[in-house]
């Protein structure tokens, strides 16, 4: 007679049951999918994907190994063709290695191994979640400068928005012969670009010249009301002169502040603009201290602005020194007076003298020249390339004030221009037409 052994498990569905159930997770089917991961990863803010970044341990693993694609990803749905114009293999302080390890291509390899290279060095170069902010940023900054200009009835085809751009990473080259060499490249700067830039810096000198453009206005009427009517009291306009300055700048956040009414110092908040900040504006491009001051004096902020920065603002930056601001502060800074010898050498070993001078020259004492402003370049690009942009600045004046049958543009609003950017066209774009008294025609 046999027996059954009773021991064992009785049936595959006791183990299954034994086994814990594992939860459905969304976020963990998606990374199963690469595909639609990226494509997940493209709808999401920069915080929301530093968020996920922080929170997620498998996320954050796949975002390591695939680095460059998520945030090529994410760039192109924020900034279009950022990878273009910015490119960030010049932008060093805003990649990182790659944190897998892959190797640069065989050539550069060898090359760094030949000059010695430091450990990692042959590891290639990726974009980081700070290049990704930097771009969304100023993809930000360039869409809300349009904006301020199309409240006021000064509007740009869509080109110009890529050249504002492309303007931005121009003042982003420390040397004159950089930005040259960048504006000859016609892969780069096309005439398309010049033209879109051209009609651009038109529009700007428009916005500051204009009478009723409330950019600062002043505490009072002028006594001389024959040269200041009254009615220009707290519309005042302020002229190209401002325009030169702001595009001095480091970059384009000081014109978009401006623009907005408010200080162009970003420390200010959102102080409006008045007379004193344009003054310390100047003082930081155009100021030079009398000879004879005594060293204590040389040393002395003026109106706010830090003594290294008055009158060098638009200056070539060609060498870096520290300057112990008090006693636990310390700051990098760009100083004729404070470069080093040895920071000297190591900056200028491969700088020209002079633009003209074919030869590489090592001067012990270089003296910076005044950076060209985009608007020079464009200028002068176009002069060079005989495409005769002076002929168009007629019609680029007058770009944008109505139709091609005479029907007068409305002026919209901030809101009715933002709506309108995602698809919800205004009620009206014209304004109407008045063919009798009393009898209006509508658009």
């Amino acid at each position: 007679m046999s027996h059954t052994n009773q021991s064992g498990p009785s049936s595959a569905g006791d183990e299954r049951s034994n086994k814990a159930i594992k939860a459905f997770s969304l976020l963990e089917a998606f990374c199963d999918d690469n595909d639609l991961l990226i494509l997940l990863v493209s709808y999401l803010t920069v915080p929301g994907l530093i968020n996920l970044y922080a929170m997620s341990k498998r996320f954050h693993l796949l975002f390591n190994r695939h680095t460059t694609s998520f945030i090529l990803s994410i760039s192109r749905t924020w900034a279009p063709r950022a990878e273009v114009i910015y490119p960030w293999k010049y932008y060093k302080s805003l990649c990182h290695k790659d944190p897998i390890l892959r190797e640069k291509n065989n050539q550069k390899r060898r090359k760094i191994q030949q000059m010695g290279g430091e450990k990692h060095a042959e590891v290639r170069d990726v974009p980081s979640l700070r290049w990704l902010q930097m771009v969304v940023y100023r993809q930000g900054v360039c869409k809300d400068i349009l904006v301020q200009l199309a409240i006021h009835g000064l509007r740009c085809p869509k080109p110009t928005m890529d050249a504002v751009r492309q303007m931005w990473f121009i003042l982003d080259r420390p040397l004159n012969c950089q930005r040259i060499a960048l504006a000859r490249n016609t892969s780069y700067i096309t005439n398309n670009t010049i033209m879109s830039a051209t009609m651009f810096f038109l529009k700007l000198d428009m916005f500051f010249t204009d009478p009723s453009g409330k950019v600062y206005g002043p505490a009072q009427a002028h006594t001389n009301t024959h040269a200041y009517p009254p009615a220009w009291v707290g519309c005042t306009f302020t002229g190209c002169d401002l325009r030169e300055l702001l595009l001095a700048e480091k970059s384009l956040t000081p014109l978009w502040r401006v623009l907005r009414g408010w200080s162009w110092d970003p420390r200010e908040g959102v102080a409006p603009m008045n007379r004193l900040d344009i003054l310390r504006l100047w003082v930081r491009h155009k100021y030079k201290l009398p000879e004879g001051v005594p060293e204590h004096m040389q040393k002395q902020s003026i109106m706010g602005i830090p003594w290294w920065e008055v009158g060098t603002a638009g200056l070539e930056r060609t060498g870096v020194s520290v300057v112990q601001i008090n006693e636990t502060t310390k700051q990098a800074i760009i100083h004729p007076g404070l470069v080093s010898q040895a920071t000297q050498s190591n900056h200028l070993t491969q700088q020209l003298l002079q633009s003209q001078q074919k030869r590489i020259v090592v001067p012990e004492v270089k003296p910076r020249e005044s950076l060209l402003r985009p608007d020079q370049l464009v200028l002068r690009e176009g002069i060079r390339r005989q495409m005769g942009v002076h002929q168009h600045w007629a019609r680029m004046m007058l770009w944008g004030f109505c139709d091609e049958v005479g029907r007068t543009y409305k002026e919209l609003s901030e809101e009715e221009i933002l709506q309108w950017s995602h698809g919800k066209k205004p009620e009206r774009i014209f304004e109407p037409v008045r063919v009798k008294k009393d009898q209006v025609v509508d658009n």
